[in-house]
């Protein structure tokens, strides 16, 4: 499963279910990365899958495993877009499981 460090502030927002997309610029990193993540049997690529986010990158950080749809575009300046620049789109489609994270911290 793919893991995505993102920024305390995001991933409240989005446990909070206040951000509903999560951005990672169009490259050919975040390509490979998002395609292997998105392959299943026989080579299948599937457009609604899941991923990680974690809080940092410490181990004991805060997580969150998301159901996500693959889209590309422009993303949402508020929620951290920068304009006029392509995005691979994390739809969030539902947030499946958070862990170790305080609801109260986050405010």
């Amino acid at each position: 499963m793919l893991t995505l460090p993102i920024k305390q502030k995001w991933f409240d927002m989005i446990c909070r279910g206040e951000k509903r997309e999560e951005y990672r610029e169009a490259t050919e990193y975040w390509r490979k990365r998002i395609d292997s993540a998105r392959e299943r049997y026989y080579k299948q690529y599937e457009e609604i899958f899941n991923v990680k986010i974690r809080s940092g990158y410490n181990q004991k950080a805060p997580t969150a495993t998301l159901r996500v749809h693959l889209a590309f575009g422009k993303g949402v300046q508020e929620w951290g877009a920068e304009p006029y620049k392509d995005y691979y789109i994390l739809q969030i489609l539902e947030v499946q499981k958070i862990e170790n994270w305080s609801q109260d911290a986050s405010k």
